[in-house]
């Protein structure tokens, strides 16, 4: 029983967290940008590449990079969602919709809270308005992983769009200790 309480007490003490991490295919630098005159949707697929395989994570927050729209410079945001995979690999329903507004030179950011049945899953961008009077998407400076695709003719994109994730595994970790802690809870 002295066994049992001191775990359950080290347990208590030391407390437990899922692990998040970020997911993007972009290298940080925006090299371009794309606005179009009708409403625009672009995708980044994150796969097992990224999540392990795991089907039982949790994406937390959503991010992007867009650049203002012309000629004013006043930012309009986007629509951002989460969406499922479809079994011949591309976005399927989408599981959360939200705003995000525009931030000059960095990413905007939005918390959610969707809960994952698949390994695989789409973060997906809509635009605000159409070109000119809306903002665009920044795509990276490099060539790109083929994680980024556009349901038109452009189909699979040669570049990285910066769309990114937070992403937690839904495995919950015991934070390390020293045995020190450990005697002084027994």
């Amino acid at each position: 029983m002295r066994t049992v309480s001191a775990i359950l007490l080290l347990v208590t003490a030391l407390g437990a967290w899922a692990v998040e991490h970020e997911f993007y295919w972009d290298n940080g630098v925006p090299g371009g940008s794309y606005a179009f005159n009708f409403a625009a949707r672009y995708y980044v697929v994150f796969d097992e590449e990224l999540t392990g395989g795991r089907t039982d994570g949790v994406v937390t927050r959503l991010g992007v990079y867009t650049r203002p729209n012309w000629p004013d410079s006043t930012y309009q945001g986007c629509y951002l969602f989460v969406i499922n995979n479809t079994p011949d690999g591309y976005p399927g329903d989408e599981l959360v919709e939200v705003y995000a507004p525009g931030i000059p030179g960095q990413y905007s950011w939005v918390d959610v809270n969707v809960q994952l049945s698949d390994s695989t899953f789409w973060v997906g961008w809509k635009q605000i308005g159409l070109y000119p009077a809306c903002d665009a998407i920044s795509y990276d400076s490099n060539g790109g992983t083929g994680h980024s695709w556009h349901p038109g003719p452009d189909g699979w994109l040669p570049y990285d769009l910066m769309l990114r994730c937070y992403w937690e595994d839904g495995e919950v970790t015991i934070r390390e200790s020293t045995w020190g802690r450990i005697k002084n809870l027994w």
